[in-house]
């Protein structure tokens, strides 16, 4: 018996991972790009900008204890926050129902089902996450996810979905 992954699973440890796996496979949307320094994590619209702004001394005065000889740029890809933003959430629906059939969205017991179309019904703790792991399904892209990672992580972001039972309308197909 072999204790190997499987290769064709894709592992999601965070909602970015998540929302990075939607953006490619489902929507086919380009992230924003954009570059960051390792010490003050200032975001710059290239790469070429950030190497002059750090190697200028006024900029930093604004970390004055950093050794900025060992500044490294960073390229950052952020896609859309497909699991916790409505708006963004909205649009998934609207274009993987179009494709690949209408949502049906069931809450049972605390967990969240989710399925577009005829394709088998995904679970998560939250119904954005639930949609964005069946809209992966439906494209047949197989994920194992950390729930516990990703709800801590969702749990922090401003404007999160907020799953609160007083608000649910279970079992309806949206």
């Amino acid at each position: 018996m072999s204790s190997k992954p499987d290769p064709s699973i894709r592992r999601v440890a965070s909602a970015t991972d998540l929302e990075a796996l939607v953006g490619v496979y489902v929507t086919g949307e380009s992230p924003e790009q954009y570059w960051v320094d390792s010490h003050g994590l200032f975001e710059f619209p290239s790469e070429a900008e950030a190497r002059h702004v750090v190697s200028d001394p006024y900029y930093q005065q604004f970390l004055p204890d950093v050794d900025w000889s060992k500044t490294v740029i960073h390229k950052r890809k952020v896609y859309p926050e497909y699991s916790s933003n409505p708006a963004v959430l909205w649009k998934l629906i609207e274009n993987t129902s179009t494709k690949h059939g209408p949502l049906s969205v069931v809450k049972k017991l605390g967990r969240w089902w989710a399925s577009f179309g005829n394709s088998s019904t995904r679970e998560a703790r939250s119904a954005g996450v639930a949609i964005c792991l069946a809209a992966l399904n439906v494209v047949g892209i197989a994920v194992e996810i950390d729930h516990d990672r990703i709800d801590a992580e969702l749990g922090h972001r401003t404007g999160a979905l907020d799953d609160d039972d007083s608000q649910t309308n279970s079992g309806s197909p949206l």
